[in-house]
Order: C-alpha cells, then sequence, then structure tokens
C-alpha cells in the first residue's frame, strides 16, 4: 500500500501459517514437460512423467521451501497434499485431470480450472501459467498470460451476472451509465466431506459447482436455463459495440439499420479473448481494432459492450465472403463491386489508398473520411456511400469500390481477406464473420449486452 507520501509502505504479517499450491502442477499437467511428455508417448507417456513428478517432488521442492519458509518463522501448509487429495486426484482419470490437446491455459490443469469458473474465478481460470525465475523476481515475459477458453464452457461460466444486461435492461436510463467498480471475485471456502472414509472429493465438487454456477447466472436452483445462458460457448456470437447513448445500443451496429445493414461479429475464439483478462484497450487491440480509432470513441465519450446472441449462420471475412454479402444485400452496389473483384484480390491497400488519396479524396484518407462521417459530415461527396457508388456519377473505380468498402461494410486497412483480424504488428487474430445487422430486441430473451469495463 502507499504511505501518506506515497512511497511505498512495508507490512509485516502477524500470520503464522502460509498456505502454498505445492503439487498442482505435478498432479494436474501443468507443466510444459508435460506436453513434450503427451507428444512423445501419448497418455501412457504424460501418466509416467507425472509419476515421476509425484514420487520426486519432495527432493526437488519441498525441502527447499521448507527451508526457506522456516528461516523466516513460519509454517508451510500444502492444500493440495492432503493424502487424501492425492489419493483422489491419482484415483481420477487423467483425461479428466488435464488434456494437453487443448492450448496452453486451457487444457493444463484443466479440473482445477473448471472448478476456479463454476465458482466465479473466470480471469484468473483462463491465464496461462507464468513461471518466477528463480533469484531474479520477474516472471517470465514470453508468455502474455491470456489463453483461448474452451469452446465446451458454457457461457454463464464467463460472464459475471453484474456484468449481464439482458436487452430489456439495458434500455433502461441506468444502463446507460458505465459500471463504478469491477465485480469482485468470490472464493468459496472449502469444506472436507467424508463418505466410508474417504474424500468425496468428485461428487462434493460436482454439487458446488453446479449451486455456484446456479447462483452466478443469477438463477435459483433448480430454474431451466436461459435460452442464452445454457449454450456453450462454441453456439454464441458476439459483436463489439460503442456508444455514448442508449440508443446507440438498440442495434447490432451503433449507426443503425440504415446506414449499417451488416455487422460484424466474432465466435469462440473472438469472445474467449474478450471475456478474458487484460484492460478493455488491450482486449480490442488483440481483437485486430486500431489504436487510433479506440482513442477517439473514449475521446467522444462513448463506452464499449460485448452483445452475446446465438451463433446464426454467416459469411467468414473473406473475398468470396464480402461479395457474397455485396450480392445479397447491395444489389444496387453490386455490379461495380464484382467487376473488380480481381483487382481488389491482388492490389495492396496501401496502393488503393494512394490512388484515392491522389484522386477523389482530395489529399485525405479512408479513414478520415469515415470519422468525419461518423461526426455528422455524410453529405461530403468524398464519403462513398451506397447510393454514390451505384449513381451514374461515380465511374466505380477500384479505389472507390475499396472507399465504400471501407466506409459502408468497416474494412480497414488490417482486412486481407483471409478470414481472421489482422492486428497492427502483422499477427494473425482470431475468425471474423458478416450477419445482417438488427434490432437487438428481435432477439427476445437470446441476448445480453456485457460491459467492457476498463
Amino acid at each position: 500500500e502507499s504511505g501518506e507520501g506515497g512511497g511505498a509502505q512495508m507490512y509485516t504479517s502477524a500470520a503464522r501459517v502460509l498456505l502454498l499450491g505445492m503439487g498442482a502442477d505435478e498432479q494436474m499437467g501443468g507443466y510444459g514437460r508435460h506436453r513434450t511428455a503427451f507428444k512423445r508417448g501419448g497418455w501412457a507417456g504424460l501418466g509416467a512423467e507425472l509419476a515421476a513428478d509425484r514420487a520426486r517432488l519432495w527432493k526437488r521442492n519441498l525441502g527447499r521451501d521448507d527451508r526457506v519458509v522456516s528461516d523466516h518463522g513460519r509454517e508451510a501448509r500444502y492444500p493440495f497434499l492432503d493424502e487424501e487429495v492425492v489419493a483422489t486426484l491419482a484415483a481420477t482419470p487423467l483425461h479428466l485431470l488435464c488434456d494437453p490437446r487443448r492450448p496452453p491455459g486451457v487444457g493444463d490443469k484443466l479440473v482445477l480450472r473448471l472448478l476456479a469458473r463454476s465458482i466465479g474465478l473466470s480471469r484468473c481460470a483462463s491465464l496461462q501459467k507464468r513461471a518466477i525465475q528463480f533469484g531474479t523476481r520477474i516472471a517470465n515475459k514470453n508468455v502474455s498470460g491470456t489463453a483461448l477458453l474452451s469452446p465446451d464452457i458454457a457461457l454463464d461460466e464467463l460472464v459475471h451476472p453484474s456484468a449481464a444486461l439482458t436487452a430489456a435492461e439495458a434500455a433502461s436510463p441506468a444502463a446507460a451509465a458505465p459500471p463504478r467498480g469491477k465485480p469482485r471475485e468470490s472464493l468459496a471456502k472449502p469444506t472436507k466431506r467424508r463418505a466410508g472414509g474417504r474424500l468425496a472429493a468428485k461428487s462434493a465438487a460436482a454439487a458446488a459447482a453446479v449451486a455456484a454456477v446456479a447462483a452466478y447466472a443469477r438463477l435459483p436452483e433448480g430454474a431451466p436455463r436461459g435460452p442464452l445462458t445454457a449454450l456453450p460457448l462454441s453456439r454464441v456470437s458476439g459483436r463489439v459495440s460503442r456508444g455514448a447513448t442508449l440508443a446507440a445500443f438498440e442495434t447490432l451496429h451503433p449507426d443503425g439499420l440504415a446506414v449499417k445493414p451488416v455487422s460484424w461479429v466474432v465466435g469462440e475464439e473472438g469472445l474467449s479473448m474478450l471475456l478474458g483478462a487484460g484492460t478493455v484497450e488491450e482486449r480490442l487491440l488483440r481483437l485486430g481494432f486500431e489504436k487510433r480509432w479506440i482513442e477517439r470513441r473514449r475521446a467522444a465519450g462513448e463506452a464499449f459492450r460485448l452483445a452475446l446472441f446465438p451463433a446464426e449462420a454467416a459469411e467468414p471475412a473473406t473475398w468470396d465472403g464480402i461479395f457474397n454479402v455485396v450480392r445479397e444485400t447491395f444489389p444496387e452496389a453490386a455490379p461495380k463491386v464484382l467487376a473488380r473483384a480481381g483487382e481488389l484480390r491482388a492490389l495492396p491497400f496501401a496502393e488503393l489508398q494512394a490512388r484515392a488519396t491522389a484522386g477523389y479524396l482530395r489529399g485525405a484518407s479512408y479513414f478520415e473520411v469515415n470519422e468525419a462521417a461518423m461526426a455528422g459530415a455524410s453529405e461530403d461527396s468524398r464519403y462513398l456511400s451506397t447510393a454514390r457508388l451505384a449513381s451514374e456519377q461515380c465511374e466505380g473505380r477500384v479505389e472507390e469500390v475499396r472507399g465504400w468498402l471501407y466506409h459502408v461494410l468497416g474494412l480497414s486497412d488490417l482486412f486481407d481477406g483471409a478470414g481472421s483480424t489482422v492486428l497492427p504488428d502483422g499477427r494473425r487474430g482470431v475468425g471474423e464473420f458478416l450477419i445482417r445487422n438488427r434490432r437487438v430486441a428481435d432477439f427476445g430473451e437470446a441476448f445480453a449486452w456485457v460491459e467492457l469495463t476498463p
């Protein structure tokens, strides 16, 4: 904590006993060497490596840690090394403890992560293991600290109830203001139950998980799940929206149905990233949003929300998908767009931007004209609406068609037709798709807004 002068203030704990997490990685496949063992020898190889870890744990770690703790006048307790916990984990099928086929931060210590989510610890449950390097006190910066969530995790295990807003709740004046603070994660006090002299860990944990998830989803125990919260992550789509008024959140895209007939959405990959750890800006950047766009939206006083709704048939964000959307949704613009399909695929964005800037944009960029239109200057003839592109006055040059795609469909300079977002540094992001824009009220109960808090 900070003292009155703003500096660090030393604090000495009076606690005499420390709870340490030793043994979780060794018993539930938390180390990178466990993945290596699985690749080389399958489940049998992984099982042998875990058995070796358990056998040498006392020699490798416990003696050292006990001496360090004792030197500071404290005693250590190891909940994961309780003899009955060890016996229960040893008797549990290996594929329930960990699954090296899944990404880091998901498959390692799988059972522990699922239990953490069931009691509301969704953020820490998706963190990737980071080692504190011996002697340096510096975390391993080669690991980002986040990982994609499993696609079979139910949505109500990820979204905190104080952050989720139904369509009806979002329409209330109170919902317009951003939340004042983050929901605090809670940790249930562990209890020990015996059945026949052994720890009934699996049945007790299952019962606790069901109760925790029911409360977490704001549903009474025994009540049927709602049409949205009961869905696994793999069957939910999401879209980041923004706005400074309630009207902006009446449709999936804040600019309304007439201006933006289609909306960009993400699936399970993007949702796991948006519902994971990090600030709003960090999550949006990882999804492929431009930093300057985020900064301008914030400067305009706009808040960010994540729309959640059942997944449906959608066009992938490839050139083929874009052209399909143009045919079906913009028949008046389709002839000019499809006539330039080959050039759009072949020419880099920078070349098209240079042509447009030197030509019809009169020194401006696609981005600058688009920002001016969002600020209310859509009467600017450089902003190529669908009507302007389709008019006889527009020749339909490839740079003009690219401008229309930028302004109306939202194809920024990061779009390259590969079907996924592209990060500013050139790395691939997550898959993205296009669907028709619509009013959120049309989804009924199968919809929720989630506040994206800093």
